[in-house]
């Protein structure tokens, strides 16, 4: 591996002197072929770089702190990130609760929650936002909704964290990426960044927006294994036009960088292959990738050995989100990755540690995902703010010291 290593190395400092490539699972676990990561090895060969200015734009006088500024840094800087998931992504929340985020079972949000997560050595933090319930017919958000959202990105930012913010299971309603319903999916998802960008305008760039989550059409056939060519297309359009939004918005917008995805944020091929990374220099792909599926998942109780079959998975998947991305210099996040309680603490400690230092040797940085469900993907008990398992927190520190 030390070849990738040096790779991507190489292409990290051309990209932090300015210059760039512009180039371009079932639920995220889909499998990549191998003609599709030979195709990559033979273009490595042959890629050259252009010049591309990461902050092109910034306005005069507006500034931008370029410790960490630019995707390339950030991908650099990010040892390993935390969800708070099962939380302000709530949603069609038809029953009465005190406070919205607490609808699925976690308790709301503290920022003691975020000190905990800070202390254990997670150095960036996504917190998963679902608009759906807190939004006009035309996407004009609830003014109570939008400042529960920011104090709680506040909790993240003063521990000086690295931040995500996106539009997330906005995905199982409004969010349909069809050639019909694109007009009115587009107009609603420009008037939600409008409204956010407006808000965190002049936030620190450690604060970084990811336009959808897992942009797909919900039941269709091929939901979970790439879309079709047509929603592909609609989806690259819709980020390009949450680019543009953000951009248009001004003061740290301007440079401020943004996370795209893939059809669901899948790695399949065709989902890979068919995204169109906005022409913009400071642009990190999002991939979900909860490989391998029956090891990861409550679905099949009996999959509890991490397997050689299983780190192939893995391997295979990284390998070629590195050949399509990281080496043309477009950086990745794992954005969600996890494994469900199957009573197998040791296998799942092996399982993050593989991953995680797999994805690291890439220059790939993950993101847990954390449902605060000890019978699930739970990590953090947020009722005490302790950790269900230390031996899995180790397992995941471990692997980016």
């Amino acid at each position: 591996m030390k070849h990738v290593r040096l790779r991507f190395i190489a292409v990290l400092m051309l990209i932090c002197f300015g210059c760039c490539m512009t180039g371009c699972n079932a639920r995220n676990e889909g499998s990549i072929a191998d003609s599709e990561v030979d195709s990559i090895t033979e273009t490595q060969e042959t890629s050259t770089q252009s010049d591309v200015s990461t902050t092109e734009g910034i306005e005069e006088g507006v500034g931008t702190d370029m410790t960490h500024g630019n995707a390339a840094e950030i991908a650099a800087d990010i040892k390993i990130g935390w969800n708070l998931g099962n939380t302000l992504d709530c949603y069609d929340v038809t029953w009465a609760v005190k406070d919205h985020e607490t609808a699925w079972g976690n308790p709301k949000t503290t920022k003691e929650m975020i000190d905990t997560v800070k202390a254990a050595g997670f150095n960036a933090v996504r917190i998963p936002v679902s608009w759906t319930d807190h939004i006009t017919e035309d996407g004009t958000i609830d003014k109570d909704w939008m400042d529960r959202v920011q104090e709680v990105v506040d909790y993240s930012m003063d521990n000086d964290l690295y931040t995500i913010i996106n539009v997330h299971h906005d995905d199982y309603t409004w969010l349909n990426p069809t050639s019909s319903d694109e007009s009115a999916v587009r107009a609603k998802l420009v008037k939600i960044w409008e409204q956010i960008a407006e808000r965190f305008r002049d936030y620190d760039t450690k604060l970084l927006f990811e336009g959808m989550n897992e942009p797909r059409v919900v039941g269709s056939t091929y939901e979970w294994t790439g879309g079709t060519a047509e929603e592909r297309e609609v989806i690259n359009r819709l980020l390009q036009a949450f680019v543009d939004t953000v951009r248009a918005s001004g003061g740290r917008n301007s440079a401020r960088t943004l996370i795209v995805t893939t059809y669901a944020a899948s790695i399949t091929g065709e989902a890979v292959n068919a995204l169109k990374v906005p022409d913009d220099g400071n642009i990190i792909v999002s991939i979900h990738s909860y490989a391998p599926w029956k090891f990861t998942t409550l679905e099949f109780p009996e999959e509890t050995d991490f397997t050689d079959s299983g780190k192939a998975e893995i391997d295979k998947g990284l390998d070629f989100l590195y050949g399509t991305f990281v080496f043309n210099g477009i950086p990745v996040f794992i954005c969600e990755f996890g494994a469900e309680n199957k009573d197998n603490a040791e296998e799942r400690a092996e399982y993050f540690s593989y991953y995680v230092e797999a994805a690291a040797e890439r220059g790939i940085p993950c993101f847990i995902w954390d449902n605060g469900k000890e019978n699930g993907y739970g990590l953090l008990n947020r009722r005490d703010c302790t950790w269900y398992d230390e031996s899995l927190i180790d397992s995941l520190m471990a692997a980016v010291s």
